[in-house]
């Protein structure tokens, strides 16, 4: 017969001494542990106080000394998350300080197999046993018939979780089909919502939105932002740091910041629509912007939060501006000292980079001096106000998704209006006309107002630069060329810059004949 390590015969006469009995006040009481959880505080179910309650109103009829209480209130069980309350329940397990669990169920401390197995492990290794107190179950994990049932208690609490949320999951995607608005939260930025009345003193039921409409200045600063990204090609860090200047805040009473603004900016919900797994419902809200919008909105701001090792490129000079000579792909600033041809995200060839402060004091020359120009003041005269241009190509494009649609439900209707083969055709004629449309919106979108406006007579174009924003140098550096290619450095140049020369004046100007080889600028005029 295999012989038992002292740890597994102390542990093993420990348990033996934990098996319930009545009262008697000649005993010693056991040390117990009391864990209660609720995964939704509005919950019907027995509440955590309640829990509480009854589990030391349990220990007191069987003798047992409650010297910890852990709970999690408005925590899953189910899915994999960190509970501080049973983290610090095994820890209490684990020192050797308690001989019994109880909990109202096994459900309330674990609904998945990768907690039971570390609570049976614990419960084992310290010859602690769980107790129910809604049923006076006791499971002594360390036989076969407790740790059998045990574990099955946990499988179906697994199961009963698993049930539930997949319920959920159906009865949301009933919800959005029918273009209804997900329940619950705070509500969004940019909407008021509109309750039934209740009676104020019944307090167990919720509010009830029956409607949602635009607030009357949140949707202007929505239609605001998005206007700023695609005509002025501002950053979303930008906008919110000009709103908080002036003292706009969001829903919770706070500055907005760049994350709360991109998930508002790239929610369909601001568009009247409902998005679930994928597909876009129609909603039965207002829309702020049109769905076009929202896909433009969602490609621009989804391009730039790809690579999250490069800031963002609108807070920088050059991003986006500068070319690579080698594979055409756009250049931009690491966060340090170079503009490079981005490798891992944007595709390039990451062969070409150039100094940022010298490529930035170089355009900034340039650009001044191309802004002052006879040349560019006529340009600017005769381009025009592509406003009306951009509205009558978003009308075009509103009227082709309509078309579209028509020619959907006319081929889904019953009796059908069109066969297959024509919906198909007239699908493909409208998306391509979009597709044409949407091009010729990007072209005109990076123009615009003449960046000359508001400067005095009697100032510069130098002296105006230095008060600009950053928006709006980049826009007239965009107003001035379509695009500066970045060459190689040139041959027999020092990979070094002259960073040996202490001069810095004769450094400077000799870093700034090799960076003008090296920039070969597309003038608009």
């Amino acid at each position: 017969m295999a012989k038992r390590s002292p740890q597994r015969r102390a542990a093993t006469s420990r348990r033996a001494a934990l098996t319930p009995r009545p009262t008697d006040s000649g005993d010693s009481p056991r040390r117990g542990l009391l864990y209660a959880r609720l995964s939704e505080s509005w919950d019907a179910a027995e509440s955590v106080p309640t829990q509480l309650a009854n589990g030391n109103k349990y220990a007191t009829e069987n003798n047992v000394l409650v010297v910890a209480e852990f709970k999690d209130d408005g925590y899953s069980a189910f899915h994999e998350v960190t509970r501080d309350g049973f983290d610090a329940a095994i820890e209490a397990i684990e020192s050797e300080s308690i001989d019994v669990v109880i909990v109202r169920d096994i459900d309330r401390l674990v609904r998945n197999l990768t907690a039971w197995n570390r609570l049976e492990q614990a419960c084992i290794s310290n010859g602690v046993v769980l107790t129910e107190y809604s049923t006076g179950a006791v499971y002594d994990l360390s036989t076969p018939d407790g740790s059998y049932k045990g574990g099955m208690e946990a499988l179906r609490a697994r199961k009963e979780s698993a049930v539930k949320g997949q319920r959920v999951h159906e009865a949301a995607e009933r919800q959005a089909r029918k273009g209804r608005r997900a329940a619950g939260g705070t509500r969004r930025f940019g909407y008021v919502y509109i309750y039934a009345e209740r009676d104020p003193e019944d307090e167990s039921k919720k509010n009830k939105v029956i409607r949602v409409e635009l607030h009357p200045t949140e949707n202007g600063l929505i239609r605001e932002a998005a206007d700023r990204i695609f005509d002025d090609h501002s950053s979303v860090n930008n906008i919110c740091h000009d709103w908080k200047g002036r003292g706009i805040v969001g829903v919770t009473g706070k500055p907005i910041s760049v994350t709360t603004l991109t998930t508002v900016l790239l929610s369909a919900f601001i568009a009247g629509y409902r998005e679930w797994d994928g597909q876009l419902y129609k909603g039965n809200w207002p829309a702020i912007i049109s769905l076009d919008e929202h896909k433009r909105l969602r490609k621009i701001l989804g391009d730039r939060a790809k690579d999250k090792t490069y800031t963002k490129r609108e807070d920088h000079l050059l991003g986006g501006v500068l070319g690579c000579c080698l594979c055409k792909r756009k250049m931009y600033r690491r966060a340090g000292d170079n503009y490079s041809c981005v490798q891992t995200v944007h595709g390039g060839c990451g062969k070409i980079s150039i100094k940022a402060d010298l490529a930035e004091e170089f355009v900034t020359g340039a650009i001044q001096q191309a802004l002052s120009s006879p040349e560019f003041v006529r340009a600017q005269a005769s381009s025009g106000d592509s406003t009306g241009e951009r509205e009558r190509i978003l009308g075009e494009i509103a009227e082709q998704e309509e078309i579209k649609a028509e020619a959907r439900s006319d081929y889904y209707r019953r009796p059908r209006i069109i066969e297959r083969d024509e919906w198909l055709t007239i699908k493909t004629q409208c998306e391509t006309e979009i597709a044409r449309l949407r091009r010729d919106y990007d072209r005109l979108s990076g123009e615009s107002e003449s960046v000359l406006s508001g400067i005095p007579a009697d100032q510069s174009i130098a002296e105006a630069w230095e008060s600009w924003s950053i928006d709006r140098r980049r826009r007239a550096i965009k107003s001035a060329v379509r695009e500066i290619i970045v060459l190689p450095l040139p041959e027999g140049a020092p990979r070094n810059m002259y960073g040996y020369i202490k001069d810095r004046k004769v450094r400077t100007e000799k870093q700034l004949a090799i960076i003008e080889q090296r920039l070969d600028f597309d003038w608009r005029f």
